[in-house]
């Protein structure tokens, strides 16, 4: 059998204080988050990768750092025990980088390469831009390889079951009196508005997501967005909102489901286990938690190695 290469596609994040700059400069320079022309997305990245600069110092100061390249390494490490390939990590916006991922992939002579986005739903803007990314540099290094893409795997049976056995588990630990007053908040990622307009399926896939996730349940859920970036209209209700709307009718318990998200980084370490979680105290909540999106059960990572060999 030949040699295969198993690689993990994520976001990335800054590894410290003086990294911060450039992991924002990354983002707002592909042009999947900003599509502007080259002349002109190279200013509108560098006055917004600026603009965010200070207030981003400031939130991950206050959770040490983001651990989700640690968590992706755990991933990998995980499913490198399970199956006989090659695995890498691929980060968009930090290092590792597709460049220098293919080039090490180039060095050791490998012809099979299968790129899993470490996003349950499809987007231009996050599988979409690093499958692109990678294909390029591919392209560029001239590497002759065959190349298999695992996406929109939102709907695969394995991960849902994943999902709503977290989400009881964490709805188990709630005081009794308080389950007849409690809500779900699948809390996902904002696009803007107009990548949506313009076909983008993410949106879909996450109520399809999320009905197979609540299909045949009594509880009480909505879907809300958090992490806008741009001053454009982005995807609403925000989370903010509906928390502050779901205390207001009687929900004095919540638990936050980061729908978008299998890694822990800030949107789940500062922006739901701080902010939200202040603002749920501040508005009457009883009670707030989120299940936790490491994704390092033996069941998420059994359940990579199946998509990956199916």
């Amino acid at each position: 059998m030949e040699k295969r290469a198993i690689v993990l596609l994520s976001s990335g994040s800054p590894k410290n204080k003086k990294e911060i700059r450039k992991f924002l400069f990354n983002l707002f320079f592909d042009r999947h988050i900003t599509p502007l022309p080259l002349m002109l997305r190279l200013p509108v990245a560098i006055f917004l990768s600026s603009m965010r600069l200070p207030e981003a110092r400031k939130h991950y100061a206050l959770i040490k750092g983001s651990p989700l390249i640690e968590n992706v390494k755990k991933q990998a490490d995980l499913l490198r025990q399970r199956i006989k390939d090659d695995v890498f990590i691929c980060m968009r916006y930090s290092r590792p980088r597709a460049k220098e991922v293919v080039k090490e992939i180039k060095e050791k002579d490998i012809r099979n390469v299968v790129l899993f986005p470490l996003y349950p739903h499809y987007s231009k803007t996050t599988v979409g831009s690093s499958v692109d990314d990678f294909l390029y540099q591919i392209k560029k290094q001239n590497l002759n390889t065959n190349i298999r893409v695992i996406s929109h795997w939102h709907k695969e049976k394995r991960f849902i079951n994943i999902v709503k056995n977290l989400i009881y588990e964490e709805w188990g630990k709630m005081p009794d009196d308080l389950k007849a007053h409690s809500i779900i908040i699948f809390s996902a990622h904002s696009l803007p508005q107009k990548i949506v307009r313009n076909g983008d399926p993410y949106l879909g896939e996450l109520k399809d997501c999320i009905n197979r996730i609540m299909k045949d349940t009594a509880l009480d859920y909505t879907l809300s967005f958090q992490s806008k970036a741009t001053p454009v209209k982005w995807l609403e209700p925000s989370t903010e909102k509906v928390i502050k709307q779901s205390i207001k009718k009687g929900k004095k318990a919540i638990i936050i489901v980061p729908i978008s998200f299998v890694s822990e980084h800030i949107e789940t370490l500062f922006e739901i286990d701080i902010t939200y979680r202040d603002l749920a105290r501040r508005e009457g909540a009883r009670y707030f938690s989120r299940i936790k999106t490491d994704y390092i059960c033996p069941e998420f990572i059994d359940f990579m190695k199946e998509m990956i060999n199916d």
